[in-house]
């Protein structure tokens, strides 16, 4: 007899019957979790904050991070700080990306306005780097037909460094010039008349109060030439130094200084400029030279930066208080010798060329005056342009 089976013994059955009609429910379940677990990883890496520089404001990213596989959007704070007040935009860099720690400089390309004074620039530049610890190397000029390049290397630490291409566009028929200017003219009428048979154009720097000063400046005029007023300034190591009557010391006040400047220039007929002479400690005071500066500025003077002092910034002032200016590039007779003033000149005519401009200061020697009648014709003959000292400011 067949034994019937009972309720409860069918309905285990049945589900027996259920499990394995159903093999793959829990694959499903579990490829279902593990998606679930996906998608919350990448919800959770699309909003994750991108990683933010954690670097004080001003300070220097680590050299560390600079790889091949990290890019360079923008130069260091202080270099772009310095670069952004002559006027140069982050849309003018072209940055390389990096290189390895130490291999090399990164390459920068920066564009500069054709009025840029390149000059200036790694004048700026080098007073940064001074004052910030940075080391600039292999400073070049590059001139082609139609663009004047200025580069240098730029060391912020042993292992950051940038090779920076400053180019400017100029105009393919400018000729390089060279402004001449004869410091100390006032005081031997016999070496001036000696310098008046030069038939090149020259400026005359005049200091007041000598004995042929407005005479000096009459015979210059007549002549064609450009008058400036040699300013006495205080050098460094004044009193030892005398820079001479009148000049201009650091301790004066605006009225005082005023009060000197206007005496000399109208007792100087035809004065058309400025520049200094020693003034070691006064060009390097920014508020002694402003002051001085404020009154080129109201007699609507140009000046020229002797440079009689590597620190001087009184170019950079004069600029920053927009006053035509420039610098000296090269001081001609450093020793009172005719072959040393005619290398000097010789090599002034190079600089020009490569820069676009040459400011030489030399003095009334004689041997300065012999140098100039030999070399001048000889830079000519090379195209360089000579020109007055009001032709190079700006």
């Amino acid at each position: 007899m067949v034994k019937k089976p009972t309720r409860s013994s069918r309905k285990v059955s049945q589900r027996k019957v259920l499990k394995r009609k159903n093999p793959f429910n829990n694959w499903v379940l579990l490829v279902y979790l593990i998606g679930l677990l996906g998608v919350g990883v990448f919800l959770l890496h699309s909003f994750k904050p991108a990683n933010k520089d954690t670097a004080v404001e001003g300070t220097l990213p680590s050299s560390a991070a600079l790889t091949e596989d990290t890019p360079h959007s923008s130069l260091p704070s202080p270099l772009q700080e310095e670069l952004s007040l002559v006027g140069i935009r982050e849309n003018d860099i072209e940055l390389s990306s990096g290189t390895e720690e130490g291999e090399a400089p990164i390459p920068c390309n920066i564009a500069v306005d054709e009025k840029a004074d390149l000059n200036l620039l790694y004048q700026r530049l080098k007073r940064r780097a001074d004052m910030e610890g940075w080391e600039l190397r292999g400073k070049t000029f590059h001139r082609e037909e139609k663009s004047l390049t200025l580069s240098l290397e730029a060391w912020l630490n042993s292992g950051l460094g940038y090779h920076l291409h400053f180019r400017k566009p100029i105009s393919k028929a400018a000729p390089a010039r060279v402004a001449i200017i004869i410091d100390d003219i006032g005081s031997s009428i016999t070496l001036l008349q000696s310098l008046l048979t030069v038939e090149q154009p020259l400026t005359l720097s005049i200091i007041p109060n000598l004995p042929y000063s407005a005479e000096a400046a009459r015979l210059g005029h007549r002549k064609g030439w450009d008058i400036m007023l040699h300013l006495p300034m205080e050098p460094d190591d004044y009193p030892y130094t005398n820079p001479g009557q009148g000049a201009i010391l650091s301790s004066m006040s605006q009225s005082e200084v005023e009060q000197i400047i206007e005496d000399d220039v109208y007792s100087i007929p035809y004065v058309k400029g400025m520049n200094n002479h020693m003034g070691s400690r006064i060009t390097r005071d920014r508020e002694a030279i402003s002051r001085v500066l404020a009154c080129v500025r109201k007699h609507r003077l140009f000046f020229i930066d002797s440079r009689t002092s590597e620190d001087s910034i009184a170019y950079e002032v004069a600029h920053n208080m927009n006053i035509p200016a420039a610098a000296r590039t090269i001081f001609i007779d450093e020793v009172a010798d005719l072959n040393h003033s005619k290398q000097q000149l010789l090599k002034s005519g190079e600089l020009a060329q490569l820069n676009g401009y040459a400011v030489c200061i030399g003095h009334i020697y004689p041997s300065t005056i012999e140098a100039l009648k030999i070399t001048l014709p000889i830079l000519q003959k090379k195209g360089v342009k000579l020109v007055f000292a009001s032709e190079v400011v700006q």
